[in-house]
């Protein structure tokens, strides 16, 4: 770990400051976002009351921005009953988890305090100010850029292995061994994970190919939009992980049912798959055998081996999580499932965000993340006539809800969509807009 890292980590404050008094406040959020998302080190400092590592560094800089810019007054926002999740996500299920299991006032305030950093800010800065058409076409566009500027880095990686963080940073953040796949490799670039990088690139090439298929944009900084939709679909195969793979199908299959049927049911359908998931994963109902039988049918034996030590981890986290169901375990470490002869660990560690969320914050936290992450898609989608730009969006925040079932890597600018869809149909409620969708 060289002295990059800490001129990055805390040098990114006083750079966001500089954007918003730079550019409008739409272009300094998306440069520190999708920006800090893309070249901050994964990294982490201990500092009271909070970790500072990539992402909080990011909401700190936002945060920043805001008050020195002196835009502070330009915020008209006020909380209405769509925001309840978020305020109970981040305060109401930290505060009541940490008391309920006796851990302190202190520690109360502190995952309150985390937790906002982590969700709070982002979803905030997308809810007060990506909230009109215009400013949507500034986000896809945003991160449309986000995947051009990764896909080179990405293709050297997977050419070259794995390396841009250890040339740039001195260190790498995960195992190396996990980045390799099929004979080749998987990028990770400056991310945590070669899966963290896999569902950005999908993410950016469902965005440029809906928008392309719907002659919405033709070209990006002068590059024809079909080279561009090329680009990120070819990265975004050779970034090698399933669920890169799994949401190119979904990303383009839902555009055409979209067109050809006029019919957004295939996407409420998903929506609505996902709560009942969580319901019959935490309650036991759905064992992990007979998920295994059915993903079997669909995905290679090495990713069938893969996903069975998750899921088979899964379950004895559940169970443990079962026992303080409603607020949870208040702390991770409370929340890990012990052996009850040895005393160590009965799991060697745990992927999907969604249960670890559940030992954690229980069913309240559990509830709210995916009311938060869910509700701006649900509410889009009623929606006869809405924009093609908060059309796409909610298809990349579902295709986050569905991966934090499976990882636990959190891209911040998810977030910010999800806060955007809910301000965008806020607004959109109160206009009544009748826009086409194609």
């Amino acid at each position: 770990m060289n002295f990059l890292v800490p001129v990055m980590m805390w040098g990114w404050i006083p750079f966001t400051i500089f954007l918003f008094r730079r550019f409008t406040i739409q272009k300094a959020i998306l440069i520190s976002v999708i920006g800090g998302v893309l070249f901050l080190p994964v990294t982490e400092y201990d500092l009271p009351m909070i970790e500072y590592e990539k992402n909080t560094a990011i909401a700190l800089s936002l945060l920043g921005g805001i008050i020195f810019s002196g835009k502070f007054s330009d915020i008209t926002f006020r909380p209405g009953k769509i925001d309840i999740p978020i305020i109970t996500y981040c305060i109401i299920s930290p505060l009541l988890s940490i008391f309920a299991n006796g851990l302190g006032v202190y520690n109360a305030v502190a995952a309150a305090v985390q937790t906002s950093l982590d969700w709070g800010i982002f979803y905030l800065a997308g809810r007060m100010f990506f909230t009109d058409k215009v400013a949507l076409r500034h986000l896809v566009g945003g991160i449309i850029i986000g995947g051009l500027i990764y896909a080179p880095l990405a293709l050297f990686e997977v050419r070259m292995s794995p390396q841009l963080s250890i040339i740039v940073y001195g260190f790498f953040p995960s195992s190396f061994l996990q980045q390799i796949r099929y004979g080749g490799f998987r990028p990770i670039v400056f991310m945590t994970h070669g899966l963290m990088v896999s569902l950005w690139m999908a993410a950016t090439f469902t965005v440029s190919f809906w928008l392309f298929r719907a002659k919405e944009i033709t070209e990006i900084n002068k590059i024809p939009m079909i080279l561009v939709v090329l680009l990120l679909l070819i990265t975004t195969v050779l970034c090698k992980s399933a669920n890169g793979f799994v949401f190119i199908i979904l990303g383009i299959l839902s555009y055409y049912l979209c067109k050809i049927l006029k019919s957004t049911m295939m996407l409420k359908i998903i929506i609505l798959v996902i709560p009942l998931y969580l319901i019959l994963r935490v309650s036991g109902v759905l064992p992990t055998e007979t998920l295994i039988d059915y993903l079997a049918k669909i995905f290679d034996a090495e990713r069938i081996e893969s996903l069975s030590v998750r899921l088979f981890q899964e379950e004895v986290f559940g169970r443990k999580a079962l026992e303080h169901p409603l607020l949870g375990w208040g702390w991770m470490d409370f929340a890990w499932p012990l052996d009850p002869f040895t005393g160590i660990n009965a799991v060697r560690m745990i992927d999907a965000y969604y249960i670890i969320i559940f030992g954690v914050r229980g069913f309240l936290g559990l509830a709210s993340l995916y009311a938060v992450l869910l509700s701006g898609p649900w509410i889009i989608m009623k929606f006869k006539n809405t924009y093609i730009d908060a059309m796409v969006l909610s298809i990349i925040v579902i295709f986050f809800a569905i991966d934090t079932l499976i990882n636990g890597m959190i891209n911040p600018v998810y977030i910010l969509i999800a806060g955007a869809l809910i301000g965008f149909s806020e607004k959109l409620k109160l206009q009544n807009d009748k826009s086409r969708v194609y």
